[in-house]
């Protein structure tokens, strides 16, 4: 039983980064088809970084990683991981809400909620600014780039303005799809946590549900704290061992799973790109 609990957690949560995959080919689709089989790749790679980083970097590698892969470029691939990230801002701040509503967590909690507040916050202006002021963006842009060579000048226009562009286009996205997915996907994700405190007490500990979401979300996970395995004693090292497998071995069977055959085939069909801004 205790196998079958921590096989399930680790189910339930690669269902929930499908649906995330899912979700992040919407944004992408408004220009250019999604290769599939570069996609997960850059997630699971992404994630696994995030894991060993601080301030969630690897989404900056994700980024990277599957924007030179598109034929819009870097720029446009980061528009779309940060749209994809504020979405799960906007979720965590209500879940850390709701926690610290409930004085559950105390104090980390609030500090928490009060921290995805500000940054969800600060992403709704970027979009803002970016959909009401974009021809002046790219005026200012133009002027910037415009001191360096003609590569660097070409690069840093595409880049800046695929950017802009991706975040005033949001309005062609499908809503209705989007939010089924982003509720589909954090389903998931809490009931494959809940399963995986479950599998921790069976084994001894008393790492509840609520320990899990602040180990992963809170405040200070985000920073080089998180990185510090304190082994004062033998029972958090076990936690911090355990969630490390926990959060890794789905990224190892996301990175191998484009390794197959089926996935190369779909990302040779798929791999093609149309569209574009220039």
């Amino acid at each position: 039983m205790t196998v079958f609990l921590f096989v399930c957690s680790i189910v339930l949560l690669m269902v929930g980064h499908a649906l995330r995959l899912m979700r992040w080919s919407c944004f992408i689709k408004i220009y250019e088809h999604p290769p599939a089989g570069a996609l997960l790749r850059s997630m699971a790679l992404g994630y696994a970084l995030n894991f060993f980083v601080p301030f969630k970097l690897g989404d900056v590698f994700r980024a990277y990683y599957s924007g030179k892969r598109m034929k819009n470029g870097i720029g446009f691939s980061l528009a779309t991981v940060i749209l994809d990230r504020f979405l799960d801002l906007i979720v965590v701040a209500l879940l850390f809400a709701v926690l610290a509503f409930s004085n559950v967590g105390r104090d980390a909690a609030r500090e928490s909620a009060r921290f995805y507040y500000i940054a969800a916050a600060a992403v709704l202006a970027l979009l803002l600014i970016a959909n009401l002021f974009s021809s002046a963006i790219k005026r200012i842009t133009l002027r910037l780039c415009s001191v360096f060579n003609d590569h660097i000048k070409l690069k840093g226009e595409r880049f800046f303005w695929t950017l802009i562009n991706t975040f005033r286009d949001i309005r062609r996205v499908n809503f209705a799809v989007i939010l089924a997915e982003t509720v589909g996907m954090w389903v998931f994700y809490i009931g494959s946590y809940a399963l995986f405190a479950a599998f921790m007490q069976r084994l001894g500990s008393d790492y509840a549900l609520v320990e899990i979401i602040l180990s992963l979300f809170s405040r200070s996970s985000l920073d080089l704290s998180a990185l510090t395995v304190a082994a004062s004693s033998s029972a958090v090292l076990k936690e911090q061992l355990w969630l490390a497998v926990y959060t890794l071995l789905p990224s190892v069977i996301m990175f191998a799973a484009t390794l197959t055959k089926a996935f190369t085939t779909v990302e040779k069909q798929t791999g093609s790109v149309d569209g574009g801004y220039l």
